[in-house]
């Protein structure tokens, strides 16, 4: 029983940091995401003008 104890507490760290890993990498993705609208609106807005 402690083995199976001990292979959960493992286990859960092993999925955090595979959270974690996947937000930094959605933040990522969204940073990037939201950056190239900013710089579409940026040259259309130059070209109206």
């Amino acid at each position: 029983m402690q083995g199976l104890h001990r292979l959960k507490k493992q286990n859960s760290e092993f999925s955090r940091l595979i959270l974690f890993h996947l937000k930094t990498q959605t933040k990522k993705l969204y940073f990037i995401q939201n950056l190239i609208p900013l710089e579409l609106r940026n040259i259309n807005q130059r070209r109206i003008t």
